[in-house]
């Protein structure tokens, strides 16, 4: 083979480079670190269940929650200073999420922090738009490995009333005010079943209002729980509970 004739494509292939240099141009192979990455974004919730959360009756720990995770590049280093935004399905009455307005920033560690209030039994996911970084470069966008669902039951806004010397067990229906039905029941010993005593319709505001008593011995500890069936957002519900117990009072 003619030597001269193998050394063209190299000299070719020489002037070529010096030409894209010159001209200041970067040819990056496919696939390189202009293609974008998708990170990764977990997503928890600090309870299953919860309580309505309303402005009446005193403040529960029940009527609030917390959604957390983190986003993470595909290296599983943390991605901080990023937008979080948050998503919400109410299970039994919406087909879609919805993208809520609320949102938050990652920390040094990549973790995100949402608190919320119980408005209903749904579901909730977390999404990251994707951005381009100087030092990172491109992220796509990304939705949480999983969706998580809070369990919603209606508040009662439970409490006690005595009148006459009878004690009443009492509250307000929120949210769907008046014209539920209340059922009021009964446990007379902690492995006992309950026992449904008495049920009546909400007033219109959502009042209920039921009259308890007392164990006809000393030492017996009744329970005793109001309860409305599943309907619309809301899952089965329960009231706190309240206690009924005769105490030995001694005569003379």
């Amino acid at each position: 083979m003619n030597r001269t004739a193998a050394r063209r494509p190299r000299r070719l292939l020489t002037l070529l480079l010096g030409v894209v240099l010159g001209l200041g141009v970067v040819v990056l192979p496919a696939g390189g670190a202009g293609a974008a990455v998708t990170p990764t974004l977990t997503l928890a919730l600090s309870r299953s269940t919860g309580v309505f959360w309303d402005t009446q009756g005193p403040a529960i720990a029940d009527d609030e929650f917390r959604v957390t995770g983190y986003l993470r590049d595909d290296q599983g280093r943390p991605m901080a200073g990023r937008t979080i935004r948050l998503l919400q399905k109410r299970t039994h009455t919406e087909s879609d999420y919805r993208l809520l307005t609320q949102k938050a920033t990652t920390d040094a560690n990549g973790r995100y922090v949402f608190d919320r209030r119980v408005v209903a039994t749904a579901a909730y996911a977390t999404y990251f738009a994707g951005d381009t970084d100087d030092t990172d470069g491109t992220y796509g966008e990304v939705r949480s490995d999983v969706a998580r669902r809070i369990r919603a039951m209606r508040d009662f806004n439970a409490g006690k009333r005595r009148v006459d010397g009878k004690l009443y067990f009492r509250g307000d229906v929120n949210p769907g005010w008046g014209g539920r039905r209340v059922v009021l029941q009964r446990q007379t010993c902690r492995t006992c079943a309950w026992r449904t005593v008495a049920s009546r319709t909400a007033g219109r505001g959502g009042g209920w209002s039921f009259r308890v008593t007392y164990p006809a011995k000393v030492g017996p500890v009744w329970r005793w729980q109001a309860v409305l069936a599943a309907a619309g957002d809301f899952e089965r519900s329960y009231s706190a509970q309240l206690t009924t117990q005769r105490v030995y009072t001694r005569k003379g």
